[in-house]
C-alpha cells in the first residue's frame, strides 16, 4: 500500500390567471385520474398559478402521464416552480433504504433517485449567503442531494488543516471535539436547513478520510475511538434536528485502514444519540466498494461506490455484492471524475451518469473541479456537464417504476449489438476501450425499460418478448431531455446526432400492460 495518498483532487482527481378550481384527486396522482376531477367553483382569476399547471398538459418528455401507472414520480424543481405557489409542496428526503435493499425512500416510504453534487469543502469555504446560492441554484436544476465534509482539510479542499474556516473559525472550543464552537456549527445548521427547505438530502461527513487521518495531517489523527465517540455524539445530537441529514465517513481511505476503529466510533456516538436511524456508509479508495471490507460490510446501510472505471463495470460489481447475512443494500456511484478534470468531456459525464442508471445504481453523484474545493462561482454552477446531467435525471426520476428496473447483466434483453466492455479495474477516458458500451434494464413485468446507447449509429436487437405487448418506443436526448417517438421493433440504431454534436441516445419503452 502506497504510503501517502495525493491530496484528493490532485488526483485524475403575476402569473397568467386561470379560473379558481377545487379539485379531488386520488392519491395516486392527478393525471391518471382525470375522472377525479371536479369542478367546484369557478371565480374570477388566479394570480397563483399558471394554466398549464391547472391543467397538468403533458409535454414532450417520455415520460408524460406517468401517473398512469399508480406509482408516484419525483417532483423536479424546475417542473413545480409555478405550482408551487399555489400548494405548499411536500419536503421529500433521503430517509432510509427500501426493503429490498435496491434504492431509497423518503419519509413517507416512497422511492426517491439520487441526485446529487459534491461541493465537499462548501461549509468550510463559501459565507452563509454563498451557500444559499450554490444550494438555490442546485436546487432549480433538478439536485436533491449534496455531499460535504463536517470538518475542513487542505486535502479535502478546505483552506487549513486545523478545521478552520475561510475566516478562522474553529470546530471545536478549546480543541476539545466534544465541545462544538457554536459559531462554527450555526454555519452548518444553517447550511442545512436552507437545503432542506429546498428539499436537499445531504449526505454528510462527519469525520472523512483527509481530515481522520495522519495521512494528512487531519484534525482527527490522533483519537482515541472514546474521543471519537464523543464527538459522534455531540455531532448526533446537533445534526439531529436536521431531517434530511445522512451519514457516509471515509474517503480516498484504504480498506481495512487502521483508522476504522475510529470511523466507526463515531457512528456509532451519532446513532446513539438520534431518533432517526439514518443510512450510514464508507468511501474507500477508487475501484473500491464500500462491501469490499470485511470489517465494513455489516456495518454498512448502502454500498458506495468510487470508480474512475467505466461506471457500469463497477456498479454491476457493486449490484451483485451482498451483506454478510446476504441482504442486498444499494449500490451507489457515489464518485467518478469530475466536470473540468482533464479530458472529460460533456459526453463522458453523461455516459457515467446514464451507465450508472441503467446498471442498478438508485442515483448517482456529479462532481465539478471547479466547485468541490472552493466557493464556487454562478458561471461554475451553471455549467454544461450539470445542465446535462441533469436531464439525464429528469428522465429516470419521472418514469414509473424506475426503482423496479433491474438491469441486463446477462443479455437476456439485450441480445446483440452491446459492443466492447471495459474493465472494473482500469481507469477510463474518453477513447478507452469499453466506452461504447451498452447498457440497460427492464422491470420484470415488461412495462418499462431503458437503454443508453453511447453511439446509436451501432445497432443494437432487443427480445421484444420481455416487454409488455403493445409497447412503444421513443428516443431520449441525453442533452436536454427531449424525445422522439420512434416504432416499436427488434432492431434499434439512430444515425441523427443531437445538439452535443454527439450520437448516445437514451431508448425509453413503455407498455401499460404486463408481458
Amino acid at each position: 500500500m502506497p504510503a501517502v495518498v495525493p491530496a484528493r483532487r490532485a488526483r485524475h482527481e403575476v402569473t397568467r390567471g386561470c379560473a379558481i378550481s377545487v379539485l379531488f384527486r386520488s392519491p395516486a396522482g392527478p393525471r391518471a385520474r382525470s375522472h377525479w376531477l371536479v369542478w367546484l367553483l369557478t371565480v374570477g382569476l388566479c394570480f397563483s398559478a399558471s394554466a398549464a399547471a391547472c391543467a397538468g398538459t403533458p409535454g414532450s418528455d417520455p415520460a408524460a402521464g406517468v401517473a398512469r401507472s399508480g406509482t408516484p414520480t419525483e417532483p423536479d424543481h424546475a417542473s413545480t416552480r409555478g405550482a408551487a405557489q399555489a400548494r405548499v409542496p411536500v419536503k421529500r428526503f433521503v430517509t432510509r433504504v427500501s426493503r429490498n435493499g435496491r434504492y431509497f425512500v423518503d419519509q413517507r416510504g416512497r422511492p426517491i433517485l439520487i441526485k446529487g453534487d459534491s461541493p465537499w469543502a462548501l461549509l468550510v469555504n463559501a459565507s452563509r449567503s454563498r451557500m444559499d446560492s450554490y444550494l438555490s441554484i442546485r436546487a432549480r436544476q433538478g439536485f436533491n442531494t449534496v455531499l460535504v465534509s463536517l470538518l475542513g482539510n487542505t486535502a479535502n479542499g478546505g483552506p487549513a488543516d486545523s478545521g478552520a474556516t475561510y475566516d478562522g473559525v474553529r470546530p471545536f472550543v478549546a480543541g476539545n471535539p466534544a465541545r462544538l464552537n457554536d459559531r462554527y456549527w450555526d454555519r452548518v445548521d444553517h447550511f442545512m436547513r436552507k437545503a432542506a427547505s429546498l428539499n436537499i438530502s445531504v449526505m454528510a461527513y462527519p469525520l472523512d478520510g483527509w481530515a481522520g487521518t495522519d495521512a494528512y495531517n487531519g484534525l482527527g489523527k490522533e483519537w482515541g475511538t472514546t474521543t471519537a465517540r464523543r464527538y459522534g455524539v455531540a455531532v448526533g445530537r446537533r445534526m439531529d434536528r436536521h431531517p434530511n441529514v445522512f451519514w457516509a465517513v471515509g474517503g480516498d481511505y484504504f480498506i481495512d485502514g487502521p483508522e476504522d476503529p475510529r470511523f466507526s466510533a463515531v457512528l456509532a456516538g451519532i446513532a446513539s444519540v438520534t431518533r432517526r436511524d439514518r443510512p450510514s456508509t464508507i468511501q474507500f479508495q477508487p475501484q473500491d466498494t464500500s462491501l469490499d471490507s470485511r470489517y465494513w460490510a455489516r456495518r454498512v446501510r448502502f454500498n458506495f461506490v468510487y470508480s474512475y472505471a467505466v461506471t457500469y463495470a463497477m456498479v454491476q460489481r457493486a449490484y451483485r455484492q451482498t451483506t454478510p447475512g446476504g441482504r442486498h443494500i444499494p449500490a451507489l456511484m457515489g464518485e467518478t471524475h469530475y466536470e473540468d478534470y482533464p479530458d472529460v468531456t460533456n459526453r463522458y459525464l453523461r455516459s457515467m451518469a446514464a451507465w450508472a442508471l441503467t446498471s442498478g445504481s438508485p442515483g448517482e453523484f456529479y462532481g465539478s473541479e471547479r466547485v468541490w474545493d472552493r466557493s464556487p462561482t454562478n458561471a461554475a454552477l451553471t455549467s454544461p456537464g450539470a445542465r446535462q446531467v441533469s436531464a439525464i435525471r429528469r428522465v429516470f426520476a419521472r418514469l414509473p417504476g424506475w426503482h423496479r428496473l433491474r438491469p441486463d447483466f446477462s443479455s437476456s434483453f439485450i441480445t446483440a449489438g452491446r459492443g466492447t466492455r471495459g474493465s472494473a479495474r482500469n481507469e477510463y477516458l474518453p477513447g478507452d476501450r469499453g466506452g461504447t458500451y451498452v447498457t440497460g434494464a427492464r422491470t420484470t413485468d415488461g412495462k418499462l425499460a431503458v437503454i443508453y446507447l453511447p453511439d446509436a449509429r451501432r445497432p443494437i436487437t432487443i427480445a421484444q418478448s420481455k416487454m409488455g405487448p403493445g409497447y412503444t418506443a421513443r428516443w431520449v436526448n441525453p442533452v436536454n431531455g427531449k424525445s422522439v417517438a420512434t416504432r416499436a421493433r427488434a432492431r434499434y440504431s439512430r444515425t441523427v446526432p443531437h445538439g452535443d454534436r454527439a450520437n448516445d441516445w437514451l431508448l425509453v419503452l413503455r407498455s401499460t400492460r404486463a408481458r
